[in-house]
């Protein structure tokens, strides 16, 4: 199924979730690590690559978010509280805001580095700073674009969480959907165990 429905998610909101969440992981990660690594001659080749990363994410993200728009929602599983459902609501808008601000943080800093670098998103279409901003904004943009690196990634281990907590403890079908076991909404919560 293509669109979403009441009970299930359709397979570009699958496909483009498990992208989007690949990518930051593999952003920060590299991000991580090239923190680490003390100065060395190819240390521009990955700030390229990672920056080149986060620009692709930048573009799924908008299409994800467009696609989210143009859909519907399904709904919550059966018995989920309204407070539980507000809270997944604000988990999401959370986790596109803080995706956004780390990615254009992050962009915004790869124009102003001393060498600047042009991210190639899908390591093909370059997409130079939008911002013309000077070195000056380095410092600002590195602490901006961490904290919202950082930020995002406890909000993803809270989501994930949060996620295992319903399938292992409420036993419903919220994480089954995000894998695209398709809709078991009329099953008994022991059949679909």
């Amino acid at each position: 199924m293509i669109r979403n429905s009441q009970n299930a998610w359709g397979w570009p909101a699958i496909t483009m979730h498990w992208v989007v969440a690949a990518l930051i992981l593999a952003t920060f990660g590299l991000g991580l690590w090239m923190g680490e690594v003390p100065a060395r001659a190819d240390r521009p080749f990955y700030y390229a690559i990672h920056a080149s990363l986060g620009i692709t994410l930048l573009v799924i993200l908008v299409v994800r978010i467009a696609w989210a728009l143009l859909n519907s929602t399904p709904a919550a599983p059966h018995g989920t509280p309204p407070w539980q459902q507000s809270a997944a609501r604000l988990a999401h808008l959370g986790l596109y805001a803080l995706t956004l601000a780390a990615v254009l943080f992050g962009w915004a800093l790869a124009g102003v580095q001393e060498t600047p670098i042009v991210p190639m998103a899908f390591g093909v279409l370059p997409m130079p700073s939008p911002l013309p901003l000077t070195h000056a904004a380095e410092d600002f943009l590195e602490e901006a674009h961490e904290l919202a690196a950082y930020a995002l990634i406890a909000l993803a281990g809270v989501h994930m969480l949060a996620a295992l907590w319903h399938h292992y403890v409420m036993r419903d079908d919220t994480l089954r959907r995000m894998v695209g076991s398709g809709d078991r909404s009329n099953r008994t919560p022991s059949a679909v165990a």
